[in-house]
């Protein structure tokens, strides 16, 4: 058994196991890659927000939502290597909050749902809240196309989308 701890302030995400490595992101912004015989930090990618979604391994990459951006990340180094803002940085604030489902990912499409709001109080503030479920072009993240919840649709943020057959 081993213990590591993470910078986190309140919570860490599901962790997951894949080669012999955990990943697990934390809500000060960081995504970690630890060896899971013994624990030791692989590597620490600090995002551009402390709102990081959950990481999903798929062709070779890390795909994650920080912030305003799905970012695509080396899976054995923790690299940046893409960054795709699917938020208009001129009408994102640093006050916003940010609320990413796991990414699917096929050999051409990248399936996010992602929210942003303002709400200091709860993320499930509800009215503030803003839910968009992306398709996006896996080679370069251009925007496929976009769904906008709707408002009344709390949660939807959140939740992981599910292809079908």
């Amino acid at each position: 058994m081993w213990e590591t701890a993470v910078s986190t302030h309140l919570f860490t995400s599901v962790p997951f196991l894949v080669n012999g490595v955990v990943y697990l992101s934390s809500d000060l912004g960081y995504l970690y890659a630890l060896r899971a015989s013994d624990g030791k930090t692989l590597w620490r990618f600090q995002a551009s927000s402390q709102f990081v979604g959950q990481p999903v391994l798929a062709n070779g990459h890390l795909y994650v939502g920080t912030g305003p951006t799905l970012d695509v990340l080396d899976v054995t180094s923790g690299t940046l290597l893409r960054a795709y803002p699917l938020f208009n940085p001129d009408k994102v604030s640093s006050d916003d909050r940010f609320a990413w489902s796991i990414p699917v990912v096929t050999e051409t499409t990248i399936f996010v749902r992602a929210g942003v709001g303002f709400c200091f109080d709860s993320p499930l503030c509800g009215d503030p809240w803003v839910g968009y479920l992306y398709a996006l072009d896996v080679a370069t993240g251009k925007v496929i196309w976009r769904y906008q919840a709707p408002k009344e649709n709390v949660g939807f943020w959140a939740s992981t989308p599910v292809l079908g057959p």
